[in-house]
């Protein structure tokens, strides 16, 4: 594969993934307003923390979503330059696992110690929060990982079996 091929891949796949993006976090933002909501209509108050707990499904499967979304641009991306998907497809796909929980990970921390400082409290629960919450990020994104590749490697072997791509006939 050439230099700008892969470029183009790149180009294609990261302006598709972005393009869906604002849908998974408009979802993701409603879906915490429900249970925010449903909190409220049992008369259990306003959820104000971001790291409540109550939020944690909603936040691990956005990322799975988000993983989701990455695997299904670079396939998209392949697939109209008339490309069998390759391991270069997975090592993208890892690379950006690992830069999103690092990115989480740092924005869960800077949140809890953001609201430990305004509050004058302790930032030490707040941050053993968003880091346990981190780790159930990255187990839930190990896991979810393992589903994704076996999906890869099924459309590879798809192109090598028939010799065309997953959705053209």
């Amino acid at each position: 594969m050439t230099e700008a091929l892969w470029s183009e891949l790149q180009h294609y796949s990261r302006n598709k993934f972005n393009g869906e993006l604002d849908a998974l976090r408009t979802k993701k933002e409603k879906d915490r307003s429900g249970v925010s909501e449903d909190q409220l209509a049992r008369g259990h108050g306003l959820i104000l923390d971001p790291l409540d707990t109550r939020f944690d499904e909603i936040e691990v499967e956005h990322f799975k979503a988000e993983l989701r979304t990455y695997l299904d641009a670079w396939l998209e991306a392949y697939e109209i330059k008339g490309m069998a998907p390759d391991e270069r497809i997975w090592k993208e796909l890892g690379s950006f696992k690992q830069q999103s929980i690092d990115g989480l990970n740092m924005s869960l921390r800077q949140t809890a110690t953001g609201r430990a400082n305004r509050a004058g409290r302790n930032s030490a629960p707040g941050i053993a929060r968003a880091d346990a919450l981190g780790q159930k990020l990255e187990r839930s994104a190990h896991a979810y990982m393992k589903i994704l590749h076996c999906e890869i490697e099924a459309r590879k072997a798809m192109e090598r079996r028939h010799g065309f791509q997953m959705g053209r006939t």
